[in-house]
């Protein structure tokens, strides 16, 4: 016989943003009748906010008639209601407790994180049957967990990440309003609730912290929001500002977060390439464990593209000198894959190499694609252009343009496709409101669409000098007929060959070094304490030909103490000392690391003909 279970009405009532439903279901379950309680199952990745409906759910029911029990398959910890007391570890007690409750249909059993318990199935099942109330949590989708049970036994609710709309609700409940800092954070936790709420705690905590005048507010506030709030997801709890993308205490892990965001997909075997077999042996659970990274199938793993864009700038900016080595050593991996696999007409094969191209290059050409939307279309569908309509075919020209956010349009290029001689032309670039978008970035999104045995053709009438310089960088040929009101320049790749193009795009910005690279060395060791000093030196020179503004400091820093400079007291620790912490003169320095003056002074040029040898190679 079925019994009716009583009206249970409880006073804990508050809605959950985003969650609505899903809590009206955990609550309406244990009121369903004996006999009719399906198993409710909340699903999805983690941070979603499983366990906290969960526990939120567990307080709210207080008022329980019955026996209720709480466990959590990651801590093997089970929790009575009555006495609020902790139970033995081991699932055997677990189910010798479940099985010593005698009125199962009063029984409310709370299983989080399913999937680390899954031999509890049968006592889970038994407890259903006999007419007790279960709800269950776990990452896998209930089709995977129970390929063949009946339909209406399991009611599965999935969580999902929450849309913008719904994340600044939550960044607003909890109590952060500065638009710049709610829409950063968005768009790294990819509206998941977990991330959300503690990069707002964390945001908070800076507020509380520090007066909102001073440098570390400012700091974190200003230019290093994405930094410091990369450190908080990365390493929960952290009390540094900034993500130090490889150095530091955690610098296993987060180097291989850093070379993670060079490619959209990744294996451990891709990783070992970059950083060998040792580093990505003892970090490999805790990165794939990040939040932000996605598990695919056959071993393979990604970050989404807007946290890829985030992370890669932030180890770009802190690791310079250390970005160009792995740069150059995945380059060298899918160049050899490209020329052993023919794989380089893909746009998978695009995407993994444009982050690639150096930064001087580079960075204009992709650093914020990935903000835009974009979309192929007719030569119709634009307005008024102000390219030479009487030499664009309206049968075979497409456009290209990029959305914002909104859907509203940033920019478009005009090009024809002529399959026939193997030929892309292109007619006309336009970026109306450079509203975050650049000609550059336009430009770039067309590199995947080269023909790898033909010839690309640039027409536009006015070439800007950044634009020019990305030109002369892609091999693109002096101008056609410079008199002419627009004057062509073409890129024969017919002619050079696709892998020889593709490996020369690839290279390293090149200049001369200094005629006397050990006396720049020292000039910018003595001066690096000043930045206005340091950029008036040698090295600066030197820098603006192959790296990008602002990168400077980063970039020689980077170098003096991840290059090898030799063993540990003839290395960097003999120049730090010297130039940078000042303890004193070269003979000082000597009688206090026990060294003759004839080693010291050997280990100390040494270790500056290395440093040269990292800046200068």
């Amino acid at each position: 016989m079925i019994e009716e279970v009583g009206s249970y009405n409880t006073e804990y009532r508050e809605s959950i943003i985003g969650r609505d439903a899903v809590w009206q279901a955990l609550q309406h379950t244990p009121q369903r009748p004996v006999g009719t309680r399906p198993i409710l199952y909340l699903w999805g990745p983690a941070g979603c906010g499983k366990s906290y409906l969960l526990q939120r759910f567990f307080e709210s029911m207080m008022d329980w008639e019955g026996e209720m029990i709480f466990t959590d398959g990651l801590l093997d910890n089970q929790y009575e209601m009555a006495g609020s007391r902790h139970g033995q570890h081991g699932w055997p007690r677990i189910m010798m407790q479940v099985e010593a409750v005698k009125d199962k249909e009063r029984l409310l059993w709370i299983v989080d994180n399913y999937d680390a318990v899954q031999d509890l199935w049968p006592v889970i099942a038994g407890v259903r049957r006999a007419g007790g109330c279960v709800i269950l949590s776990g990452r896998q989708s209930p089709r995977r967990l129970w390929p063949g049970e009946q339909s209406g036994q399991i009611v599965s609710h999935r969580l999902t990440d929450f849309d913008v709309d719904t994340a600044r609700q939550l960044c607003a409940q909890l109590d952060v309003h500065d638009p710049a800092v709610v829409e950063e954070a968005i768009a790294i936790s990819r509206g998941r609730p977990r991330l959300l709420c503690m990069m707002m705690d964390s945001i908070k905590l800076v507020a509380e912290a520090w007066p909102g005048d001073s440098a570390v507010a400012c700091g974190v506030m200003t230019g290093g929001m994405t930094s410091f709030l990369l450190e908080q997801v990365c390493h929960p709890g952290s009390q540094r500002m900034a993500w130090r993308a490889g150095q530091g205490n955690d610098k296993d892990v987060d180097a291989l977060i850093a070379v993670s965001s060079m490619t959209p997909i990744f294996n451990r075997h891709l990783l070992a390439e970059v950083l060998g077999h040792q580093a990505v042996a003892t970090s490999w659970d805790a990165l794939t464990s990040m939040p932000f990274v996605d598990a695919y199938q056959g071993g393979y793993y990604g970050m989404p593209a807007l946290v890829r864009a985030r992370v890669r700038r932030a180890a770009q900016a802190s690791r310079p000198w250390m970005w160009e080595q792995w740069t150059r050593k995945l380059a060298a991996y899918h160049l050899h894959q490209a020329l052993h696999k023919q794989a380089t007409t893909s746009e998978e094969f695009w995407d993994r190499i444009m982050p690639l191209i150096r930064m001087k290059v580079g960075k204009p050409l992709f650093d914020r694609s990935d903000e835009f939307t974009w979309s192929w279309g007719r030569l119709s569908e634009l307005p008024s252009a102000s390219y030479d309509a009487a030499q664009v075919s309206y049968t075979q020209a497409e456009v290209l343009t990029a959305f914002h956010q909104d859907g509203t349009a940033a920019g478009y290029v005009v090009i024809d496709r002529r399959s026939h001689d193997q030929l892309l032309i292109i007619h006309d670039l336009q970026v109306p409101d450079h509203d975050g978008l650049t000609e550059q970035t336009v430009f770039g999104a067309l590199l995947r669409v080269f023909p790898p045995q033909g010839k690309v053709l640039w027409t536009v009438r006015e070439t800007s000098p950044a634009m020019s310089q990305v030109l002369n960088h892609l091999g693109f040929g002096l101008p056609m007929n410079p008199k002419n009101a627009t004057p062509s320049r073409m890129l024969d790749l017919a002619t050079m060959g696709y892998h020889a193009w593709l490996a020369d795009i690839l290279r390293a910005p090149v200049a001369p070094p200094p005629e006397h690279p050990i006396p720049a060395i020292q000039e910018a060791l003595q001066l690096l304490s000043s930045e206005p000093d340091l950029e008036r030196t040698v090295l600066a020179e030197y820098w603006r030909q192959v790296g990008v503004p602002d990168q400077l400091r980063a970039w020689f820093l980077d170098a003096l103490t991840s290059a090898d400079l030799g063993a540990h007291i003839g290395g960097k620790t003999l120049l730090a000392l010297y130039y940078l912490d000042k303890q004193g003169t070269h003979e000082e320095l000597a009688e206090r690391l026990h060294l003759s003056r004839a080693t010291y002074f050997r280990n100390h040029r040494a270790a500056l003909e290395r440093l040269a040898q990292a800046l200068f190679e």
